[in-house]
């Protein structure tokens, strides 16, 4: 389990760094914004970029796969082999938990960047 958390801290700590850099950029150019207006803001980039990740992390992890993938087309495996394969499983959850991780960091880092911001406005 610690390396399924730690496969996807990385691509975490990406969105937390953009989302809460986007946030005090904007407040310091507004000093008079508000919470939910900086909040929002934060959202607003979170979606955007939340696209991207998950497409980084979908490639990183099949891109590990990528070996028994090609073994098994030249050795001829069967499909359903390949489904019930113990690495192809673990993938898979290390990219639910990636996704999980992703979407619950845009709201936890806009609002702890809005009120921090705010705040020390």
């Amino acid at each position: 389990t610690t390396g399924i958390v730690l496969s996807c801290l990385g691509a975490m700590m990406d969105v937390a760094v953009v989302i809460s850099s986007t946030i005090e950029e904007i407040s310091r150019d507004n000093k008079s914004i508000e919470f939910t207006s900086a909040y929002r803001n934060g959202l607003n980039v979170g979606q955007r970029i939340l696209t991207t990740m998950i497409n980084t992390l979908v490639f990183a992890y099949l891109g590990i796969l990528l070996p028994t993938l090609l073994a098994s087309g030249i050795f001829g495996l069967d499909w359903l082999y390949l489904l019930n394969y113990d690495y192809l499983g673990l993938e898979i959850l290390r990219l639910c938990a990636g996704l999980l991780g992703l979407s619950l960091t845009i709201p936890i880092t806009s609002a702890l960047s809005a009120w921090w911001c705010c705040e020390n406005a």
